[in-house]
């Protein structure tokens, strides 16, 4: 039992996970900004977190994924309607050629 309930939580979280990056547009990793780059990094821990913790409940993490992704919409929003607040956060995170 204890096996099925891991295999059901890590599809939800694998749900939640993409359904999250739908919601934000994500790009291929070379253009993400770093902004971008930090939030899809801290969606992936706020995932792994209740699949090795099996005494967190998976909510705790579902309602941390959505307040980044409400952040990023703003932030991305901001960006588009400042000059200064894009200058700030849209730099790109690989700038390698």
């Amino acid at each position: 039992m204890e096996y099925l309930i891991s295999f059901v939580k890590a599809l939800g979280m694998f749900a939640v996970g993409l359904t999250a990056f739908r919601i934000m547009g994500s790009q291929a990793v070379g253009r993400l900004t770093d902004f971008d780059l930090v939030v899809a990094i801290a969606i992936g821990a706020l995932i792994a977190k209740p699949l090795s913790d099996p005494d967190l409940n998976p909510w705790i993490s579902v309602d941390a994924i959505l307040a980044l992704v409400i952040a990023q919409i703003v932030f991305s929003w901001l960006s588009l309607k400042s000059l200064v607040f894009e200058r700030i956060i849209a730099k790109k995170a690989y700038q390698g050629g």
